[in-house]
């Protein structure tokens, strides 16, 4: 028979650890039971202990034992293999705390989480993205660092360099901007800690992952201004967005809408004259679109400076629907309709993901789309749109 070895009972309690009904904060038996369970002496059984509190998976506590703070990755792909046997829940902790489900020390451990994302595009809405990611750790108790993984120059580290730097770093798991999980997630996935890839734009490209539903928002305010009797809808994205899908699900809105006119615009997010201007020189064509839809909240004001230009006025003679960031200010004059994005909601939402495959291995690695949320304003309306000061 096989000698067990440390790195074997390293690995089996790992897979343990990412199976139900573990949980943070569950003490594990005494290592005299342990040592039994892995016929291995108790001098053996303290390194593998020792390796998996280094990795921050295991706390030891002074005269009670050791507790399980920080579940290994439990996406699904498991982080070793082991010949020896995984075992069964009630032989691995303690059952009075098994019985009372008691994670006292998981709600109480403070957890060690980074954002990897990308710096190249640092615009308002990521600035608040990862000011609400901060806020929503340090509400839960929580440290929270962000790597910049790109460069101002828009060049990725290299994946050896990103490599590098995980093997490094003693953080107890990670929330991934999908950019960064596109060139790397293979790096992330071999620290064997969970994760998250967040932002962008379904479909899914990696899991688990929450992202925000752009195809949903065009999909429902194309109809929404073919009700208002707009027949030439446009749609305007950033240069960068996913073309072929915003594309796609606009003209398949236009087509359910019974409408064949087609004009996607694309413009520099950072770059509101260069969106004033395309849309200006549209308006000038044989046949202008009478309203618009505006994915980007920054193309909004040199949307609203080409429409001041061409002498239109949104909600009276010209449509207009915009996706918008909750905390961020829109171009005054109208009672803009918006596609609202609530950034502090949707970084609750994340954070509470990622905690959640580290603290319970009941939570299911699923994938999640969050819907924009619709605040109907005055500029979708084929009625005078009195200007005014709000926002």
């Amino acid at each position: 028979m096989a000698r067990v070895t440390r790195q074997m009972i390293v690995a089996a309690l790992s897979q343990a650890f990412a199976r139900p009904p573990a949980q943070a904060g569950m003490r594990l038996r005494p290592e005299r039971e342990l040592a039994v369970l892995f016929k291995v002496s108790r001098p053996t059984l303290r390194l593998a202990l020792a390796e998996l509190e280094e990795q921050g998976i295991l706390a030891p506590q002074q005269g009670s034992g050791n507790y399980l703070r920080c579940l290994p990755q439990t996406n699904g792909r498991h982080p070793g293999s082991s010949s020896a046997t995984i075992p069964a829940a009630e032989q691995l902790f303690v059952l009075e705390d098994l019985q009372k489900n008691n994670a006292a020390l998981g709600r109480r451990t403070r957890l060690k989480l980074r954002v990897w994302t990308h710096m190249h595009r640092y615009t308002p809405s990521l600035r608040l993205q990862l000011e609400s990611l901060a806020e929503a750790a340090a509400a839960s108790g929580h440290d929270l660092a962000i790597t910049g993984a790109s460069t101002d120059e828009h060049v990725y580290l290299p994946r050896e360099q990103i490599a590098e730097m995980l093997r490094n770093d003693d953080s107890d798991g990670y929330l991934i901007h999908v950019l960064i999980a596109d060139q790397a997630l293979a790096e992330f996935e071999a620290t064997g800690k969970p994760f998250l890839v967040f932002s962008g734009t379904p479909p899914v490209r990696h899991e688990p992952a929450l992202l925000v539903d752009d195809a949903e928002a065009i999909q429902r305010a194309v109809p929404l201004l073919a009700r208002e009797g707009y027949q030439r809808i446009a749609l305007m994205s950033y240069a960068a967005a996913e073309l072929d899908l915003h594309q796609f699900n606009y003209a398949r809105a236009m087509r359910k809408a019974g409408l064949s006119y087609h004009c996607h615009l694309t413009a520099d997010v950072g770059s509101q004259e260069e969106s004033r201007r395309v849309l200006l020189l549209q308006l000038r064509t044989a046949e202008p679109p009478d309203a618009i839809y505006v994915s980007d909240d920054n193309l909004l004001p040199g949307v609203a400076l080409a429409l001041k230009d061409a002498g239109l006025t949104p909600g009276l003679d010209f449509g207009v629907i915009s996706m918008a960031v909750k905390g961020l200010p829109v171009p005054k004059g109208f009672v803009w309709s918006q596609m609202q994005f609530r950034p502090r909601w949707y970084a609750r939402c994340v954070l509470g993901n990622l905690l959640g495959f580290m603290q319970s291995s009941d939570h299911l690695p699923n994938s999640e789309a969050l819907f924009y949320h619709w605040l109907p304003g005055a500029t979708h309306c084929r009625r005078a749109a009195e200007p005014t000061g709000r926002r």
